[in-house]
């Protein structure tokens, strides 16, 4: 059986690893990390899909015998290539179009009626529809991590000092902004900020107050709007910070407006209808700094007032 599978939206090197305990020949289509897929993580084959002018001459070439099972969380070209090399009852697992979210017009796939000449099986899958099989999971997995079998890579970042730098990395790289920067290396956050936005700022979420809300006010665009949900820079101060910029609310028209979460919670169900098919597809994604055991409570509380933290932090006080 030869296995084809793209990206693992949960734990997709741990089932890439026990693949070869299947019997099954496994490859992986990336950009780039093609070594480390094959030494480190067990792969048969993996390809640099960027370096390839033919998708499907290059499916046919790692899998001359045809693909029996395709994880899919990309579509497109891709998805289109793959459809052409599935074998006679093959299996595709599609989780998501990756190659699609910043298209204005999604691409096409052309090529479905190979489901219908070898009788492919294609269906959608979310992770959270198997939620319930997590511990079964574990009880599987973790003997495996133990004896070394499944191995996992870890990107590890030395010394507290170091944080803030990967933090602006994680920002731009992972939850996909387009400009990150570490105001504390910033001697002049007025010019940092028409660095960053050479046109100026249309909308500013604010929760730190002090002297960054004084440099956004220089840099909102006419009627721009601000919105104030906390003042995290004056609450250790025992003479606060004053904002010297207010005048810039007349000379812009720009609208600032208090905002209180607890406000809105009469739309936190239709707010779950919008933002969990964006989670689900990879559209959204978030990070979480987990915290084991009650004990250890106040030390995470704590890490978020000294900027040690990443994500939203969450303390585990049991395991089910």
């Amino acid at each position: 059986m030869q296995v084809s599978i793209y990206r693992m939206m949960f734990n997709r090197k741990v089932l890439n690893q026990l693949l070869p305990y299947l019997s099954v020949k496994s490859a992986y289509i990336l950009a780039n990390q093609v070594e480390l897929l094959k030494n480190k993580l067990g792969f048969d084959e993996a390809f640099n899909y960027k370096e390839e002018h033919d998708l499907d001459a290059a499916l046919k070439r790692h899998f001359p015998e045809g693909i029996d099972i395709y994880f899919d969380n990309v579509g497109g070209k891709m998805l289109d290539a793959v459809l052409l090399n599935m074998r006679l009852r093959g299996r595709i697992v599609v989780c998501g179009m990756v190659s699609q979210y910043n298209h204005d017009k999604p691409e096409g796939v052309n090529n479905l009626m190979s489901l219908v000449y070898k009788r492919v099986r294609m269906e959608g899958f979310v992770v959270f529809d198997y939620l319930h099989l997590y511990s079964e999971f574990l009880d599987t997995i973790l003997p495996y991590i133990r004896n070394g079998r499944v191995v996992y890579v870890e990107d590890i970042i030395e010394g507290l000092e170091n944080g803030p730098a990967a933090l602006v990395e994680l920002l731009k790289n992972k939850l996909g902004f387009d400009e990150a920067f570490n105001y504390k290396e910033e001697h002049d956050l007025d010019a940092a900020l028409k660095r960053h936005f050479l046109e100026g700022i249309d909308i500013y979420f604010d929760n730190v107050g002090g002297k960054m809300l004084d440099a956004v006010l220089l840099n909102m665009r006419l009627r721009g709007r601000i919105v104030v949900c906390g003042m995290v820079s004056k609450y250790n101060r025992d003479q606060p910070e004053g904002v010297n910029n207010l005048m810039s609310l007349v000379y812009k028209r720009v609208q600032m407006e208090g905002f209180v979460v607890f406000d809105y919670l009469h739309l936190y169900s239709e707010f779950l209808d919008t933002i969990l098919p964006y989670i689900r597809n990879g559209r959204v994604v978030y990070v979480e700094d987990i915290i084991e055991g009650l004990e250890n409570g106040p030390a995470g509380l704590v890490s978020i007032f000294s900027g040690q933290n990443i994500g939203k932090t969450v303390i585990v006080v049991a395991h089910a």
